[in-house]
């Protein structure tokens, strides 16, 4: 029975130091774990942040393509300003010439006007001067100074 005891104790022991064994076994498990695990959360980190700089390279791309067809945007409009500038130029000076044109035609028309008035006025001079005839037979010849009767018309003049 002792030999069993001693037996009995031994198996214990033996038990025991393989449970601590296994206990120390597992704690270095743990330990090597817990090293790994910053290790793997450094690279799940690290590829975050490559993936981060993959989706930040995306979006500065998307962003200069923006900014460019926004540049070319407000290029075709400085354009088109431009040229809406240049027409409105043209038009302004088109209409100064036909103004010109205009002012030059009425200047004419008015010259034109006062030598007609004073040519009506020569010869509406001329007219209230014509000399009527004194024989009502030499009158008669001429029909603006012989009413029906024969008798003699003599116009005077107008005063103005």
């Amino acid at each position: 029975m002792r030999e069993r005891k001693k037996e009995g104790k031994d198996e214990d022991r033996e038990d025991v130091k393989e449970i601590a064994k296994e206990m120390h076994k597992e704690e270095l498990d743990k330990e090597e774990h817990k090293r790994e695990e910053p290790e793997v959360e450094e690279k799940k980190e690290d590829e975050g942040k490559e993936e981060d700089k993959v989706e930040d390279k995306k979006e500065s791309k998307e962003s200069d393509i923006e900014n460019k067809e926004v540049e070319e945007d407000v290029k075709k409009k400085e354009e088109v300003k431009e040229q809406s500038i240049e027409e409105i130029k043209e038009d302004e000076a088109k209409k100064e010439e036909s103004k010109k044109e205009e002012e030059k035609a009425a200047e004419e028309l008015k010259k034109d006007r006062r030598s007609r008035k004073e040519d009506n006025k020569e010869s509406e001079d001329k007219e209230e001067l014509k000399d009527c005839l004194l024989y009502t037979s030499d009158a008669a010849d001429d029909m603006q100074c012989v009413d029906l009767g024969g008798r003699r018309i003599i116009k005077k003049k107008k005063n103005k």
